[in-house]
């Protein structure tokens, strides 16, 4: 009577397993979109992270452009008139890593995309002049601008 009574338990799971054919399937599918969907999720953070990233690196260099500019006219080595308009590249780096030009000239006369825009006007306290330097760049061809930066300072203009 004992072995009829431990056989019927073991016979009842077979049969609920046979019931149920595919399940194990289904499981393992579903499993499977879950893992995949996790990953298009975390694809996607890591995708919008890497253009934000992209983003502060060129509003960076805007702001480094802008501020070699002022550099430049607060020292009386460029004028406002002559570093207006778009920024040339140049490579000085030993490691020949491209490196943007304000100002000057260059040999080579190619377009970094960078542009600056630089504009003077007469403050109320004598002797200085309040500069505005923008500098900007364009997202590929059209109007739509991917950085910019605009800094503004008095400035003991020289005459140059």
């Amino acid at each position: 009577m004992t072995e009829r009574w431990r056989s019927q338990p073991e016979t009842s799971r077979l049969r609920r397993r046979a019931a149920r054919p595919g399940a194990l399937l289904l499981e393992a599918m579903l499993a499977l979109a879950i893992f995949v969907m996790a990953g298009s999720a975390v694809l996607a953070l890591v995708s919008g992270s890497r253009q934000s990233m992209d983003r502060v690196a060129l509003d960076r260099h805007a702001a480094d452009l802008a501020r070699s500019a002022m550099a430049k006219i607060e020292a009386g080595v460029e004028s406002a008139q002559s570093l207006n308009g778009p920024v040339k590249p140049w490579s000085a780096d030993p490691e020949g890593e491209i490196v943007f030009q304000v100002g000057g000239e260059d040999p080579s006369k190619r377009e970094s995309g960078w542009e600056l825009r630089i504009e003077t006007e007469r403050s109320q306290f004598t002797g200085l002049t309040k500069v505005s330097v923008t500098a900007w760049k364009r997202r590929g061809t059209g109007d739509e601008i991917a950085a910019s930066y605009t800094l503004r300072q008095l400035v003991r203009l020289s005459g140059k």
